[in-house]
């Protein structure tokens, strides 16, 4: 123990955080201030029709903004710690609900280095949870991913720009000069000049970890350039080590950077664009990587369990260090024994993914009693593990997509028994609850995420005046309703009776839930504590991407799911979900909803704001909506008959309100589209696939494939095979039942939750 350690002062850091409030107050002020004053200059320089320079001022008045608004989440994020600040002091480990909050300081606070009450926050974390915690962190992705967004390093995307410079001309009644064609423009088409070019801001990285910088590129005038420039990164570093960068064009005037550092010390950057080279030479430092710990080594996966003879067999291999942190590169040396009955002996085939993780492979070739023995060198790593393999009495025979029957869409409740034992599989989306026994071979009870209040009830919930699914949309008149999947944070006190009339018929009987690999803990602990209450005796948690790629007998792909309130871009290699590089997009079929019904207003149809109106514009949208290859399309109106005879006519509204899926700048957001996102997992997963899977009841709008086609085809002109089956919005249920008939993904007992309740979760 060091003696001389500083203690943890809890009353000194609510002081410090309650400085630091302060002091961001007074900055928050004085962006205002600066935001003030380049609007005004803004406007000005509109009036003399100076939009160049107009908009350069606007992208300063972006970042103001940018800034502004990291510090209004700090606000929530300090206040936070403060409350907590007694919990922090008695905890060796940071706690999980707090790592979010403790996150955002240790990142955030670099970015304001005259913010010294943050720098001295920082510190005191740091020497809390130890040196580590900021890199646990990071890796963890706990950090606000718009806290991330607002404090990149990376220029503001001049559609942004355009888009605040475009509102201020509005707000003042101004025209602005439409940008010349590049052809009209000669400046537009000058090569990037290295004098004006800048390299990105360099953090400290890690020895055998894939290291990312970037380059800014601008001509002779200062301008940003659209890609297309002869980019080159030269890094010298210790030993004479000598590496030429890996350079990806973003076509958007800034290039990404790749290299990795084998050795720990100081490394030198020099970057030449069209062969010369830019002012700036990189300074970074590497620091040495946590060696490996074969205690902290984790194997895992069917293989070491138990299969069946002439198939292969698949385990995994996670390299960690002494803190528990995956080793995120190969090169590590295991090896695999397997021996089994008659003195059969097989060396397993390792695959090393280069991220930490080794797949290992083999076939039996008889049945009866094996063991696996796994070394790191000629260490043996845990134990040897023992199980035995048998033979199928009967080749089981998996039906192909084709063969699956589309779901019966289904009122909300169908008591159908379940044999003795039979498993029940949940799917819990934001918009409805798909569930059923596995017997019945696709989800036969549907019950939307809804309850209905009675509007006269003032206090509480009344049993008889309580509404779930389809039972509160009938009655929507009389109700209100409430969708407690579509609340930040989830409403779980709402969603009790919803899935209490769920899984009604699941009593007694194991159960398999579906979960998203970005799902977070504790909503895993929530659903996990409210089945258990309702009587099921186990839960299965299978992961989505893998019962999907499952279900379409596809390795390798990127699934795109639009569901409710999310879209995902997940891909999948080689059958392992690569959450890490996975997009998402806060745009699906609720928020197409809700600008369907802004849009109609502007049509002169006017439903109100109410959740029962909200839920008539859903129909609308799915009985009149399509998307469009070519956004700018003329559209024919349509008339749409409502429940009580009225006939409406829906004019562009109904395909107006999916373009925010494809260009988020539409409603304010600061992030890329669908394709885009699609685009940008293709390119980091360097063409390992070209097959993207449709899937969520948000993928069923007509056009949709089309125009994926048609926009991944212009950014990379690179074909891909868009699947877009009739079952995809039951894609999930359907895979996760095949994946519980293989034994596929972690179980947890009834008794092993009443003897370590969260705890068997946390892994």
């Amino acid at each position: 123990m060091n003696f001389f350690k500083k203690q943890f002062n809890g009353n000194e850091f609510m002081i410090r955080c309650q400085c630091a409030l302060r002091r961001i107050s007074a900055q928050q002020k004085k962006y205002q201030t600066h935001s003030k004053t380049f609007k005004k200059q803004i406007i000005e320089l509109l009036q003399n029709n100076e939009r160049d320079k107009a908009f350069d001022k606007c992208a300063l008045l972006v970042q103001e903004d940018y800034k502004n608004e990291a510090l209004t989440e700090l606000i929530d994020v300090i206040d936070e710690l403060m409350k907590n600040s007694e919990i922090i002091g008695t905890q060796r480990i940071c706690p999980l609900e707090l790592k979010s909050a403790c996150g955002a300081i240790l990142y955030a606070s670099p970015y304001f280095p005259d913010h010294t009450e943050m720098m001295e926050l920082r510190n005191m974390l740091i020497d809390k949870f130890g040196k580590t915690f900021p890199e646990e962190c990071v890796n963890s992705k706990v950090i606000s991913p718009k806290l991330l967004s607002r404090l990149s390093s990376k220029p503001v995307d001049s559609d942004v720009v355009n888009y605040y410079l475009d509102s201020i001309a509005k707000e003042n009644n101004l025209t602005t000069e439409e940008n010349k064609l590049p052809e009209e423009n000669p400046n537009e088409m000058l090569p990037a000049d290295a004098s004006k070019c800048e390299l990105s801001r360099l953090l400290d990285g890690k020895q055998n970890n894939k290291y990312t910088f970037g380059v800014l590129t601008k001509n002779v005038i200062g301008k940003i350039k659209k890609g297309g420039d002869k980019v080159e990164a030269y890094i010298s570093g210790p030993n004479n080590t000598k590496i030429i960068g890996e350079v990806t064009d973003l076509h958007d005037g800034t290039y990404d950077i790749v290299f990795v550092p084998p050795y720990a010390g100081n490394y030198l950057i020099a970057v030449y664009v069209n062969d010369k080279q830019i002012e700036q030479i990189g300074k970074l430092h590497i620091l040495e990587a946590n060696s490996l710990d074969l205690n902290k080594c984790i194997i895992e996966g069917n293989g070491i369990k138990g299969g069946y003879v002439n198939e292969k067999q698949n385990f995994t291999i996670v390299a960690k260090d002494s803190y528990g942190q995956t080793i995120n590169h190969g090169g590590e040396p295991f090896a695999a024994y397997i021996a089994g009955p008659n003195d059969v002996k097989i060396i397993g085939d390792i695959t090393d993914l280069k991220n930490g993780q080794y797949d290992v492979s083999y076939v039996p070739p008889i049945k009866g009693n094996y063991a696996i023995a796994v070394y790191h060198n000629t260490t043996l790593v845990h134990s040897v593990f023992n199980f035995s393999i048998q033979e199928r009495s009967t080749q089981q025979q998996f039906p192909t997509v084709q063969q699956h029957i589309q779901p019966q869409i289904t009122k909300s409740f169908i008591p159908v028994q379940g044999k003795p034992g039979e498993h029940f599989i949940i799917d819990i989306g934001s918009c409805s609850i798909k569930s059923g026994f596995e017997s019945v071979g696709n989800p036969s009870i549907l019950t939307p995420t809804v309850v209905g209040k009675n509007l006269h009830q003032t206090s509480g919930f009344v049993e008889q005046n309580l509404y779930v699914g389809d039972e509160a949309i009938d009655k929507r008149g009389i109700l209100s309703l409430e969708y407690p999947m579509q609340k930040e944070p989830i409403d779980y006190n709402s969603l009790k009776p919803i899935m209490k009339h769920s899984v009604e018929v699941a009593q007694g009987h194991p159960t398999v839930v579906i979960t998203n690999g970005l799902t977070p803990l504790q909503m895993k602990i929530n659903i996990s504590e409210i089945l258990f209450n309702e009587g099921i005796q186990s839960i299965r948690f299978v992961d989505e991407a893998q019962a999907i790629s499952r279900l379409y007998n596809k390795q390798s792909c990127v699934i795109v799911n639009i569901g409710g309130m999310m879209s995902w871009v997940i891909p999948v290699i080689n059958g392992i979900v690569y959450t890490n590089i996975s997009q998402k997009l806060p745009i699906a079929g609720v928020k197409c909803t809700e600008i369907l019904m802004a849009l109609l207003s502007k049509e002169g149809i006017t439903l109100g704001s109410t959740s029962s109106e909200k839920e008539i514009a859903r129909q609308i949208k799915e009985a009149t909506g399509y998307i469009q290859v070519s956004p700018n399309s003329l559209i024919q109106p349509i008339n749409y008959s409502l429940p009580d005879g009225t006939s409406l006519t829906i004019g562009n509204s109904r395909v107006q309100c999916f373009e925010p899926l494809f260009n988020p700048q539409l409603c304010a957001m600061n992030c890329s589209g669908i394709s885009q996102m699609i685009a940008t997992v293709l390119r980091n997963i360097n063409g390992c696939t070209n097959e993207i899977i449709l899937v969520g009841g948000g993928s069923l709008i007509n056009g949709l494939k089309e125009r994926i086609e048609n926009d991944v085809q212009q950014l990379l002109n690179f074909k891909i095979n868009v699947i877009a089956e009739n079952n995809r919005k039951f894609a999930s249920w359907l895979g996760a039942n095949l994946l519980d008939k293989e034994n596929i993904g972690k179980i947890i007992t009834l008794d092993t939750w009443r003897q370590e309740g969260a705890l068997c979760l946390d892994d």
